[in-house]
């Protein structure tokens, strides 16, 4: 399914359960605490008790995690936030790119890492570029977060990933090696699709979170075994297309604003 597919109408997944896709802000009216809305949900939820501006997004709780992998789901998740957003990924003039991450109940260390820049495709990436105004900046998120998935949803070796970083030191040039890996030694290309790529990215998260890496930190920080983690997505901060700007004024850095790491 690809970008343009999604705009011939809603899918039916919309209609997945409320209590599985929180918007920020909501979770404390549904009754959940920092234990299924994780540390960064609860944060979100504070901010919005207070009368202060967040970036759109949800969060899935940890007892629910699992299920954003499920294509359906994601395809939920990835309206509910368009619609929180006023925005549409693929739209030329106002780009809307996403961001998973994990938070477990308190701050810890071990987490698995944000994946960003979901809802990118080769053939938007050009474009994309030229909104932002960093190509280099979208194509090094960008291959972090083809690689993790690559590694960890689709079945590709780390060493041959870890081959193809090192001998593709240029982000563009790395992103089309990492895509075109992933397309031979992987259980399935790396789709264009949004929902797809939202979907293999919570896969790709919670795989890491039970990775024997993970469990080691857990058992170094005398955290259970069995910590759940809640998932996140939100809308990343895009500026908009210069051809539709008024008047020529300064801004933040892309890198600031839309590739740093989210506020918890």
């Amino acid at each position: 399914m690809s970008v343009t597919d999604r705009e011939a109408g809603p899918s039916t997944a919309v209609e997945a359960p409320g209590r599985i896709l929180v918007p920020f802000g909501q979770g404390r009216i549904r009754g959940l605490d920092a234990d299924e809305l994780g540390a960064h949900g609860a944060a979100m939820d504070r901010l919005v008790a207070l009368g202060l501006p967040v970036v759109p997004g949800l969060t899935v709780p940890a007892g629910a995690s699992a299920s954003l992998g499920d294509p359906g789901t994601a395809e939920a998740a990835v309206d509910l936030v368009e619609q929180l957003a006023g925005r549409r990924i693929g739209d030329g003039a106002r780009p809307l790119l996403l961001r998973l991450s994990a938070s477990a109940p308190t701050e810890i260390a071990g987490l698995p890492p944000d994946l960003a820049c979901l809802g990118v495709t080769t053939a938007s990436m050009d474009a994309l570029c030229a909104v932002i105004g960093r190509a280099d900046a979208l194509h090094e998120v960008w291959a972090a977060t083809v690689r993790m998935i690559a590694e960890y949803a689709l079945g590709v070796p780390a060493a041959m990933l870890d081959d193809v970083v090192l001998d593709a030191p240029e982000p563009r040039t790395r992103i089309e090696a990492l895509l075109d890996l992933t397309a031979r030694h992987g259980s399935r290309p790396f789709p264009d699709d949004p929902a797809q790529q939202l979907a293999l990215a919570a896969r790709a998260v919670l795989r890491r979170w039970d990775s024997p890496r993970a469990r080691r930190s857990r058992k170094a920080q005398r955290l259970p075994a069995d910590l759940g983690i809640a998932l996140h997505v939100q809308a990343l901060r895009t500026p908009p297309s210069p051809t539709r700007t008024a008047s020529p004024r300064p801004r933040p850095s892309p890198v600031s604003t839309w590739c740093g790491p989210s506020p918890s």
